[in-house]
């Protein structure tokens, strides 16, 4: 009897030890979202909803925030969109095509900003724009890279009225953004 019960304690203690173990490395982290497929990663705080586009590439995912109060209208938001790409193309022609895309297509678009960042250790250009739509009027601050065939624009975005407000965390979020 007592060596059976040494027996079960045994195995109870491997058991036991090993569901730790590999449970330690598995646990996911709140806000984290990680795509293999589209390879990339981004963290968006814990109380923000995420949304994943699932086998849709434009856009991969997109977090928005709680609202602020009851006056709060909007949510901010922050969507990553990926695109293969043709041909090889360099981060700088993407982002040109991209702007004059944005300009041809936005109603009543309007340029502040343009200029150069490292996310992730590669290189991003970003450009600051304001976007009528229906629903409201936006500042977007986008970031478009370019790696492994793919085109990544990190948009960020808050009703242009509430955006100086949020421009810090937001580009902490982009900030955040990994290749895998």
């Amino acid at each position: 009897m007592v060596r059976v019960s040494r027996f079960v304690l045994a195995v109870c203690c491997i058991v036991l030890i090993t569901g730790v173990c590999s449970c330690s490395g598995d646990k996911e982290e709140p806000g984290l979202f990680v795509s293999g497929v589209a390879g990339f990663s981004i963290k968006f705080p814990e109380q923000w909803v995420i949304y994943e586009e699932v086998g849709n590439w434009t856009p991969v995912v997109e977090g928005e925030s709680p609202l602020d109060d009851e006056d709060d209208g909007f949510s901010e938001y922050v969507a990553v969109d990926v695109e293969q790409l043709p041909s090889k193309i360099s981060v700088d022609d993407y982002f040109d095509n991209y702007r004059r895309k944005l300009s041809a297509e936005t109603r009543n678009f309007e340029q502040h900003e343009v200029g150069e960042v490292k996310i992730d250790g590669t290189k991003a250009h970003y450009i600051l724009y304001d976007k009528e739509m229906p629903e409201a009027y936006w500042r977007i601050l986008a970031y478009v890279m370019v790696k492994n065939g793919k085109g990544y624009v990190i948009n960020c975005a808050a009703e242009n009225r509430q955006f100086d407000r949020n421009y810090e965390a937001l580009m902490e979020i982009a900030h955040t953004f990994e290749f895998k």
